[in-house]
C-alpha cells in the first residue's frame, strides 16, 4: 500500500511540475503579448493553455497505459 501511495505521489509531482512550467509560459507569454497587442496576447494565452492541456492528457493517457499493462502483467 505504501508503495502504491509513494508512485501515486511521484506521479502527481511530474504533473504538478509540467502543469507550473506551462502556467508559467502562459503567464509570460500573456504578458509580452498584452503589451504589444491584445490580439496577440490572447493568441499565446490560448497557446499556452492549449499546450498545457495537451501535456496532462498525454500525461494521464500514458499512466491510464501502463497500468493497464501492470495490471494484465499482474494477474
Amino acid at each position: 500500500m505504501s508503495k502504491k501511495i509513494k508512485e501515486r505521489a511521484k506521479e502527481f509531482y511530474r504533473l504538478f511540475n509540467k502543469v507550473f512550467i506551462s502556467v508559467s509560459l502562459l503567464t509570460l507569454w500573456g504578458i509580452i503579448g498584452l503589451t504589444n497587442d491584445i490580439y496577440t496576447g490572447i493568441f499565446l494565452v490560448g497557446l499556452s493553455l492549449m499546450i498545457t492541456i495537451f501535456i496532462v492528457l498525454s500525461t494521464r493517457i500514458d499512466n491510464y497505459i501502463s497500468n493497464r499493462k501492470y495490471n494484465r502483467d499482474n494477474k
